[in-house]
């Protein structure tokens, strides 16, 4: 698993840990730990709806940020959750360019047994950062 659960770091709060080793790859893994800390097991949640977005940002950091809330938004507006995603994301002149295809289907509590309910991802303790190994992100959810 790319990525870890981190305890006693947010006490309302749910917080994680992800690496992996290309940027298009932390921003994937990050997006299924998420979708994991509302549901209980990622396989149950079939790929049947496809959303394609994309998105600009002045800095990394803030193209994740963005990235995770509005599939928070996605979860909270459309009833989707998602458990896979092809990210490409693209350095440019003034910043970072992201495009996602993500997979999906709508919430169905009985069948995909849900945890907590993420209500938005927050700037405390937010770090994504390049590593001599690939890349690193700590998240903290609110739950």
């Amino acid at each position: 698993m790319p990525y870890k659960f981190l305890e006693n770091v947010a006490i309302a709060d749910v917080a994680f840990e992800v690496r992996a080793q290309t940027i298009n790859g932390l921003f994937e893994d990050c997006a299924r730990a998420m979708t994991n800390v509302m549901i209980r097991d990622l396989s149950d949640l079939s790929q049947k709806v496809v959303r394609k977005f994309s998105m600009v940002a002045a800095n990394i950091e803030n193209l994740l940020f963005n990235f995770l809330n509005e599939l928070v938004y996605y979860k909270d507006v459309d009833f989707l959750l998602f458990g896979k995603f092809k990210v490409n994301i693209r350095k440019k002149e003034d910043g970072f360019e992201m495009k996602c295809i993500a997979y999906g289907d709508k919430i169905d509590p009985k069948k995909l047994k849900p945890v907590v309910d993420v209500k938005a991802v927050t700037m405390h303790m937010f770090e994504v950062k390049k590593t001599q190994r690939g890349w690193r992100a700590r998240i903290v959810l609110d739950i």
